[in-house]
């Protein structure tokens, strides 16, 4: 049976194609550097003096934005024939969109590399577009308009998406292609193996050290130096934590107690504590679910009454 949208793959995925969307990053980038406005900044995210606004809007704004991602993903695999399907999961309470591609490890390796990174490479475009909306949408003196502000805060939300596939102590897109040019098949279980026996050997604990030669011999290869990779992984974290996670959330939290303290006007109190209620709901969501899990575990390993 003939694969469904493997035309729409080849056209998205195309040389021409390819070139449209270099030149519209390209065009982004040049608008950046010339109007340092449209750079990427925190501050991008507040398009509105109405937190709750804010909130909800970054949530319903990325929805389409991630399943462009996957799907992004699913047409590169359908490009080569394989029968690539999106679904939905669940990381705790989070609702997260997936792309299997279970045929691709039967395709030449050559060809694997681009349904990888077809959806960080569809991020670059969006973020890409977004920018050149709020660069044209303009007010006349020369302020952002409602529809920029909107873009720009979608546009800096699309960037941490991206920073976010430069953890390499978790299996992101990148992980997989270096996964895949290297030919390894358990390179991240590897290498964090192999930093623990690192690390006990600096404590001399030679006894919990684990015997390396169980593991394959590319994933040991590669591990003693992308080991290290990984923790440069935990530093793009922190970096980005400090640049724009914190700066964030101090934000929020000094302009939403400011208000509950102050005396704010009757939108603003509302808004304030319509946010507050929100984030109590998903960290009792956390919570509830955290004690769920962990209850039944202890039902799994609970002993067999004779």
């Amino acid at each position: 049976m003939p694969v469904r949208w493997q035309r729409l793959g080849k056209a998205v995925f195309s040389p021409p194609a390819a070139a449209v969307y270099a030149l519209l990053v390209a065009a982004a980038i040049t608008a950046s550097v010339l109007r340092t406005d449209l750079a990427p900044h925190y501050r991008h995210i507040f398009f509105s003096d109405y937190y709750t606004i804010v909130e909800l809007g970054l949530f319903v704004g990325q929805v389409p934005l991630m399943l462009l991602h996957e799907a992004a993903h699913a047409l590169a695999g359908r490009r080569l024939g394989l029968r690539t399907r999106l679904s939905i999961g669940r990381r705790l309470y989070f609702v997260v969109l997936e792309t299997r591609m279970d045929g691709l490890v039967v395709v030449e390796r050559g060809k694997r590399y681009l349904p990888m990174l077809a959806g960080l490479g569809t991020d670059a475009v969006v973020w890409s577009a977004l920018t050149l909306i709020a660069a044209a949408t303009r007010e006349p003196d020369g302020s952002f308009s409602a529809l920029g502000r909107v873009a720009l805060a979608l546009a800096f939300s699309t960037i941490l998406r991206m920073v976010w596939q430069m953890y390499f102590y978790l299996r992101t897109d990148v992980y997989y292609l270096v996964t895949t040019v290297l030919g390894c098949t358990d390179l991240h279980g590897t290498s964090v193996q192999v930093t623990k026996n690192r690390y006990n050997r600096l404590r001399g604990r030679t006894d919990r050290l684990v015997d390396e030669s169980v593991f394959a011999p590319a994933d040991r290869k590669a591990a003693q130096w992308y080991s290290w990779v990984m923790l440069v992984g935990y530093a793009v974290m922190i970096t980005s934590l400090v640049l724009a996670g914190l700066p964030t959330a101090y934000q929020f939290l000094t302009g939403v107690f400011g208000r509950l303290t102050g005396d704010p006007a009757t939108a603003e109190l509302a808004d304030s504590a319509t946010l507050v209620a929100l984030n109590v709901i998903q960290f009792g969501i956390v919570g509830v679910l955290a004690f769920r899990a962990r209850r039944a575990r202890k039902s799994t390993l609970r002993p067999l009454s004779e």
